[in-house]
């Protein structure tokens, strides 16, 4: 009987710790929209192994107009479109681990990556932010930038947050403010351009130009979501346990 007890207490325990984090996650989001993902389509031409070869860089490239779709969490349509520029700031070759006829590197992390432009609300075509509006500094370890199909390079890392309107938030329409947290890139990058049309990388040993197919931001879950997952997790095997 007090073992029965004893686990009714902690079913009961654990269902007020729940409930005060929701209560406390309530409180604290109140009003904010955090961003789940942003999808950007470039306009090219975009230079990587710009001088010494080896260095990748974005240089001030254009979004592709009506390509620059922003999604807040739980949202099942991007209900913003970020109209301006990408830069980011030249990433040097580490390793070339290029084989076959296939591109593949190991490129230096701490680069800075910037959005700036116009943030409008698809709804009625209001901007509710200008200048910059997404500032993230790299992770400082490597990253890899490799060729998935012949002139198709891909790869991804994590920034962490460090400016711009979304940092800081913008208040949007029904009072509530549009905020983002760190967040992880993957680059999507098409190579040949101008008079490298068709040229097919098979290192890092030469200078390229080519056109950024897409741009992928995700954003890592805002605290509370890590939190309660953590909680549901317990919860899961905590049943598996006691069954």
């Amino acid at each position: 009987m007090d073992v029965r007890n004893g686990l009714r207490r902690m079913v009961f325990t654990g269902a007020a710790v729940v409930l005060t984090v929701i209560l406390a996650c309530g409180t604290l989001n109140a009003g904010l929209l955090y961003v789940e993902d942003i999808q950007l389509a470039l306009n090219g031409p975009v230079f990587y192994e710009v001088g010494t070869p080896g260095n990748f860089q974005l240089n001030s490239v254009d979004i592709v107009a009506s390509n620059g779709l922003l999604r807040v969490g739980g949202s099942a349509t991007y209900d913003y479109e970020i109209v301006g520029h990408i830069t980011v700031t030249s990433s040097a070759l580490v390793n070339d681990n290029s084989a076959g006829g296939a591109a593949s590197g190991d490129f230096a992390g701490g680069s800075t990556l910037t959005i700036y432009g116009d943030l409008v609300d698809l709804s009625d075509s209001s901007v509710k932010a200008s200048g910059a509006l997404l500032v993230g500094v790299m992770d400082a370890g490597t990253w890899v930038l490799e060729e998935w199909i012949p002139q198709d390079l891909r790869g991804n890392t994590n920034f962490s947050l460090t400016g711009g309107a979304l940092s800081t938030g913008v208040p949007v329409a029904g009072g509530d403010t549009l905020v983002i947290n760190d967040f992880q890139t993957a680059f999507s990058f098409v190579t040949g351009f101008g008079s490298y049309v068709g040229v097919d990388p098979v290192d890092f040993g030469t200078s390229y130009t080519g056109v950024i197919s897409n741009v992928q931001i995700v954003a890592v879950p805002e605290p509370c979501t890590l939190t309660l997952l953590s909680l549901a997790g317990i919860a899961v095997l905590r049943r598996s346990r006691r069954r």
